[in-house]
């Protein structure tokens, strides 16, 4: 009997993948996530101000709980606004002690990126050693993970900061949930769940929205008595969160957070999404490719297909763009779903026991080239972080003579943008604009007006530009990317010239 058994493990310990198979494919992606780590460290003395470019906004949220607190009124943007009523506060709150001991918004910033990879591949660990994984495949899962390009490109580059938090915590929960998939709930459950579903809650929404996916799953796998204990568990967390979330859905409801927008996934063509486009048919399907390899390595198993059809419904949605019709799916763009498959895929992938030999070495060569080609598209597609040139340096020169509510107009061939501007101004000389960089944190008859006072100066009529700069409250108008020579001016008084930014004061 003990004969049979060995013979049993020897051969199921060939269908695995053997250790030293990971070797290869994480020293590609580690090799490239560090390079892009160690270039990213710039923001510790440059502030990002480039178009590829989201971080400086989620700075200016970090900026606002310390400057502003929770739920009080703060004057930066949109002639002002209440701070965290309809914009999530998860990142924000985990990286306000680092400001505490740095005071450097910049600074608090880069090392919650680094804190927010250790706390990953900690719940990576927990995953892994509980789907008994092992510690090569644990450190393969967090390299696979983010180290490929679309999360080098969204987290790292683009600086989606609240997404990485949002997609750490999500890693928690799956953690949490694939191993009570196969385990009776306990009290245990419950105590690690309520605070971890809470804090995604109020930490970003599509990152919420696929959590409430992966609890689904669990919750159809299980029996009545368990059922009852996961809807409870969900609603003492949705309690716990109800200080963000009940006054985020009230305001939600009066500015255009929840409008229709079309996200979804377009079939390619060429153009600037052509690469996003082509991963949002080529992802879902490895998804459902992956899922029938790993159903097949559980015997193909009804409770495996039953915990993981939502995952694969949304996929499907995903992939023949019917997330447009959906409320709340059709605001999320492409890149977090694709983010949240690429997971599921690569739990799948390290799950799957391979029919033979041959199976397993055509994998090992088809992991390594897509980790070739991921690495490929981060070094021609992402670029590098983008330092200050000629033109940034000389609006940043003028901040100190803005005294009072300020607004920019820009030439269409600058190398940076205003929203960046405003977020930089406020940090750095407590300046406050009539302009912002979220438009759901206006109501739409101010944003209107707004987008209004633009139309009229781009169309040279002076009088009702002017007569919205006075309704806008805007003392000064900030001119850069063109000659100040060349600037149609409407009368506004001169303040400062520099060669391609002026400063003008609002008669």
């Amino acid at each position: 009997m003990n004969f049979i058994q060995r013979i049993k493990n020897i051969i199921g310990n060939m269908k695995k993948i053997p250790n030293w198979w990971f070797s290869l494919p994480i020293v590609i992606l580690a090799i490239n996530l560090i390079v892009r780590i160690i270039d990213q460290s710039k923001l510790l003395y440059i502030y990002p101000l480039d178009f590829t470019n989201d971080l400086s906004s989620y700075m200016g949220r970090l900026f606002f709980l310390t400057k502003c607190g929770f739920h009080n009124f703060c004057p930066y943007w949109y002639n002002g606004f209440i701070s965290f009523k309809n914009f999530s506060l998860g990142w924000s709150l985990f990286t306000l002690p680092l400001f505490w001991l740095t005071d450097s918004i910049i600074a608090a910033t880069f090392i919650s990126i680094i804190l927010m990879y250790l706390v990953s591949f900690i719940f990576l660990y927990i995953l892994g050693k509980t789907q008994r994984l092992s510690l090569m495949a644990i450190i393969a899962f967090f390299f696979f993970f983010f180290g490929n390009a679309i999360t080098v490109g969204n987290f790292l580059r683009l600086g989606r900061t609240v997404s990485m938090w949002g997609f750490v915590l999500v890693i928690g929960l799956a953690s949490l949930v694939l191993y009570y998939k196969n385990h009776p709930l306990d009290k245990k459950f419950s105590l690690y769940f309520i605070p971890l579903y809470a804090i995604i809650l109020f930490s970003h929404q599509p990152e919420m929205l696929f959590s409430q996916i992966l609890v689904l799953g669990l919750f159809l796998v299980k029996k009545t008595k368990e059922k009852v204990q996961i809807v409870a568990s969900a609603i003492a967390g949705f309690l716990l969160a109800s200080f963000w979330v009940i006054p985020f859905l009230q305001e939600s409801l009066k500015v255009s957070m929840f409008e229709w927008i079309d996200r979804s996934i377009e079939w390619p063509s060429a153009g600037p999404f052509f690469l996003t486009n082509l991963a949002g048919i080529i992802i879902p399907l490895v998804l459902f490719g992956s899922f029938y390899f790993y159903w097949k390595t559980h015997n193909k198993s009804k409770k495996e297909l039953l915990f993981f059809a939502p995952i694969l419904l949304t996929g499907m949605l995903s992939l023949f763009g019917l997330t447009k019709f959906l409320y709340l799916f059709r605001n999320i763009s492409p890149d977090p779903y694709l983010t949240f498959f690429i997971f599921i895929i690569i739990f799948y992938f390290l799950k799957t026991k391979f029919e033979n030999v041959r199976m397993r070495n055509l994998a090992f060569v088809l992991v390594s080239i897509v980790c070739i080609v991921s690495v490929v598209i981060t070094q021609v597609h992402t670029p590098l972080f983008t330092e200050h040139g000629p033109l940034e340096k000389e609006v940043i020169s003028i901040f100190p003579f803005v005294e009072g509510k300020y607004t920019m107009i820009s030439d269409k061939n600058v190398t940076s943008y205003s929203k960046a501007y405003y977020t930089y101004a406020a940090v750095y000389h407590n300046l406050s604009t009539a302009g912002g960089w979220y438009p759901h944190m206006a109501s739409k008859d101010y944003l209107e007006e707004y987008n209004s006072m633009f139309s009229f100066y781009n169309k040279k009529d002076c009088k009702n530009f002017t007569e919205k700069l006075n309704r806008l409250n805007i003392d000064e108008v900030i001119f850069y990317g063109t000659e100040c020579g060349a600037i149609n001016t409407c009368g506004l008084k001169e303040k400062k010239i520099l060669d391609n930014v002026c400063l003008y004061e609002v008669s």
